[in-house]
């Protein structure tokens, strides 16, 4: 059954209906609050997936060390929750957001075990889902435009789905279309002036040019020459989509200094406030429980920092959790680097993704974006473990 092909179509339909209603509510109501009856049709509709093939398939799930620290992290969040959760929201919606990322995480990896081409067809239908997704997202953007966003106000966060969907759109074959997609949303980032997304975009770009342009090419002089044009084309066509958007998302760069991150220097100064002052040794332990940073501070935002937001929300356990977690991808990523995958660019791409993100906004605890992460490691991971469960 799991690796029925008519269940993968079904999977990725559920998450396509899932990020086309969850844009779509962003871009009627021109705020990321609250989901559409579709988006939690979906959210719940994949999780109950996840949970059946879990049970059907136990053993083979805890076979990795990720997945054991995923459901340990999923533990703790639901504990922390449970015990000092927040009143202002149903607990089971708290429980449905917590669960998430992490059932799409597990059900890729059965849907990927002994069953490679569920990450070919991952790769074709987030292709697919390039399209409305890039639609929405230039819609949203228009509409910003002629509600009067200008410099010194927040960027386009729906760039975030683009950018999480770069992982699943490296694993085509073909080099120049790896490089078109990379420079696509890399404009894109410039034009939605989310200065995360472009620093991130910058990053990529140039990793994605030395790995298919310089790295193991035997001409290391043409190699060179090649990446320059390459880069410099990259730049160019930065500032051109900087002309487009008259100018605004380099004055949003020049601004960081002075708007000290739209405030994000007094968010972490707020939150490690909150951390010393702790004076109950279970919530220092076991955290606060889901999203509750913006609970005690008194404002509808979160720490910006997925390790300052997991030691408020999820206590000392679960920030140790969460940092062997990036520890596991990257030991994962060093793996795939020495078996020489063809997975391993992604994977890498992947992590600078999370890792930035982690860095200056948060992934964790909105389960929006991050799936497209979470699914993409769960695919590999799930073939990588298939492939050392069949050399035993």
């Amino acid at each position: 059954m799991l690796s029925s092909r008519v269940v993968r179509l079904i999977v990725y339909a559920i998450i396509g209906l899932f990020a086309v209603s969850r844009m779509w509510v962003v871009l009627r109501e021109y705020q990321d609050v609250d989901y559409s009856p579709l988006s939690m049709i979906s959210t719940i509709s994949l999780i109950l997936m996840s949970i059946v093939f879990v049970l059907l398939s136990l053993t083979s799930l805890l076979y990795s060390g990720i997945n054991r620290l995923i459901l340990a992290i999923t533990i703790i969040s639901l504990v922390s929750t449970c015990l000092y959760g927040r009143e202002d929201i149903m607990l089971l919606k708290q429980i449905i957001f917590i669960l998430f990322w992490a059932a799409v995480f597990f059900l890729f990896y059965l849907l990927s075990f002994n069953d490679e081409k569920t990450i070919r067809e991952g790769n074709k239908f987030f292709y697919l889902l390039l399209i409305p997704v890039t639609v929405l997202l230039l819609m949203s953007n228009v509409l910003r435009g002629s509600m009067g966003y200008k410099v010194g106000q927040l960027g386009n966060n729906m760039i975030f789905y683009l950018l999480t969907m770069l992982p699943w759109l490296l694993v085509a074959k073909e080099r120049i279309l790896r490089l078109i997609t990379v420079l696509f949303v890399l404009g894109l980032s410039v034009v939605t002036m989310k200065r995360s997304a472009m620093t991130a975009c910058v990053i990529i770009t140039m990793s994605v040019i030395y790995l298919e342009y310089v790295k193991g090419n035997p001409n290391k002089a043409r190699a060179v020459c090649l990446s320059l044009v390459l880069a410099f084309s990259a730049f160019g066509l930065m500032f051109y989509a900087n002309a487009v958007n008259d100018g605004a998302a380099m004055e949003r760069v020049e601004n960081l200094e002075e708007d000290e991150g739209s405030g994000r220097l007094e968010r972490y100064k707020d939150v490690i406030r909150l951390l010393r002052d702790e004076d109950i040794h279970g919530k220092l332990l076991l955290g606060h429980g889901y999203r509750t940073v913006e609970a005690s501070l008194g404002e509808s935002a979160s720490a910006h920092n997925d390790f300052l937001e997991v030691s408020y929300d999820y206590g000392i356990i679960g920030l140790i959790v969460y940092a062997l977690i990036h520890l596991a991808l990257i030991k994962r990523l060093l793996y795939l680097r020495k078996i020489e995958s063809v997975y391993y660019e992604g994977y890498l791409i992947s992590y600078m993704i999370f890792f930035i993100m982690s860095m200056v906004s948060h992934l964790i605890i909105y389960p929006t974006y991050f799936i497209f992460l979470t699914s993409y490691w769960g695919a590999i991971e799930g073939h990588l473990m298939s492939i050392d469960n069949n050399d035993q």
